[in-house]
């Protein structure tokens, strides 16, 4: 039995180890990276809004532990003896993002500010307040101080 050199040429390059095949990134991998990248520059003029105002950042994306739900704030600010906690809420329109701050998101800010106070030692009689920041596709921003009470 003969070989063409062609064929040698096939039997060689199967031994060969051969490239990963390059895969697109699914729509919703790329708009997940887009809402990371967008939430981080959010929260970035937020944090700047408050050093304007004279507040001092304590903590972005801070992570509660996993056994108080791991809950999550987005800023952590303070000024004086006060204390507060920002959620940060970024839409096309400043309506918009008032309008996507729900319920449940508020029950899982207190949930994490509670956990926050305990690790950081503050007492019950801590001077507190839950803001949020609200931000639009134009670059407009509105904070809305003691939006929710605690």
């Amino acid at each position: 039995m003969s070989f063409h050199s062609r064929q040698l040429d096939f039997f060689a390059a199967l031994d060969r180890p051969q490239p990963k095949p390059i895969v697109e990134p699914s729509h919703r991998t790329t708009r997940g990276k887009c809402a990371y990248q967008t939430g981080l520059t959010a929260e970035d003029t937020a944090a700047r809004l408050y050093e304007n105002r004279g507040y001092r950042v304590i903590a972005r994306r801070w992570r509660g532990p996993r056994d108080h739900g791991g809950s999550d704030i987005d800023l952590v600010v303070s000024k004086g003896p006060t204390t507060v906690f920002v959620e940060v809420k970024a839409r096309r329109s400043l309506e918009e993002a008032a309008h996507s701050v729900m319920p449940r998101q508020w029950s899982r800010l207190e949930r994490a500010a509670e956990s926050y106070m305990l690790m950081h030692g503050m007492g019950t009689n801590a001077d507190i307040r839950f803001d949020v920041v609200l931000l639009d596709r134009h670059g407009a921003t509105q904070i809305i101080e003691n939006a929710q009470p605690f």
